[in-house]
Order: C-alpha cells, then sequence, then structure tokens
C-alpha cells in the first residue's frame, strides 16, 4: 500500500491545482468584465449646467443654448492651455 502520508500529500496537490484553476477562471471572468464595462462607456463628455444635461458633441438645440449662446464654451476654451487651433476646431464643431 506504501507509506502512509503519500496520499495526503497527493491530496493536497490536487486541491491546490483546482484552485489554481479556480483563480484562472476568476481572472479571465473579472478582464472580460473590464473589458465590458470599457466598451459600454461613451466616448463624449457630459456637459451639465442648471439641472440640464448633454452630451459635448451632440447636435441639439439645447447644447447651443447651453455652451454657445451664453458663451459659456469660449469662456472654457479661454481657460484651458489648448492650442489655438485645438480650441477653434473644438468651438467649430459644437458650435
Amino acid at each position: 500500500m506504501g507509506c502512509p502520508g503519500y496520499e495526503r500529500e497527493n491530496r493536497i496537490v490536487v486541491i491546490e491545482k483546482q484552485e489554481g484553476g479556480k483563480m484562472k477562471t476568476c481572472f479571465f471572468m473579472s478582464i472580460a468584465a473590464m473589458v465590458l464595462l470599457t466598451s459600454a462607456c461613451s466616448s463624449t463628455f457630459l456637459v451639465y449646467k442648471d439641472g440640464k444635461g448633454c452630451f459635448l458633441g451632440s447636435g441639439s438645440n439645447a447644447k447651443y443654448n447651453m455652451l454657445c449662446a451664453s458663451g459659456d464654451l469660449e469662456k472654457v476654451l479661454a481657460a484651458t492651455q489648448l492650442s489655438n487651433q485645438l480650441k477653434d476646431s473644438l468651438y467649430k464643431y459644437n458650435c
């Protein structure tokens, strides 16, 4: 039958292999969850003012009134360290 104690060591090795498989499964599941969450996020910014919100880059009238007609987009762009070319293109695209 062999020496006593070897059966116990074999069981420990089998248990460690099973736990390692669970770890890999959990790791891949968490990676899949992260990929799913990042792909579900929006690629535009949400702008919120006076209880109303809209996405920067949308073509809605609410966004135009909120940012362009009020002059808020010009104020925000003036306060940034962006290049003038980028500021002009952001303003042109949104207003």
